[in-house]
């Protein structure tokens, strides 16, 4: 979640287009109940309030995931960068 905040963060104030695809990448990949839904809203908000560490986030999801989700999560990160219709500077860093 840290990574999507920053992601979020990096072009300006987060926008309502940003924060959709989120919970989106989450019920497309892992579809959810209402409650687990609103734990990944909830922990979005946590994440979206804070600064990230983005070097110490990458290692903590590169140590803690697979293969195949990297390459899902990488492209749920593409589809939030061009989800305000451009990708920025910010995020293309």
């Amino acid at each position: 979640m840290a990574l999507f905040a920053a992601l979020a963060h990096s072009d300006g104030p987060v926008r309502r287009e940003e924060v959709a695809v989120i919970p989106a990448f989450f019920q497309d990949e892992r579809p959810l109940g209402e409650e687990d839904l609103q734990f990944v809203r909830k922990l979005l908000k946590a994440s979206l309030s804070q600064e990230v560490d983005v070097a110490a986030a990458c290692r903590y999801y590169h140590a803690h995931s697979r293969p195949a989700e990297r390459h899902l999560f990488v492209q749920a990160l593409y589809e939030l960068a061009l989800a305000d219709g451009e990708m920025s500077q910010g995020e293309q860093s």
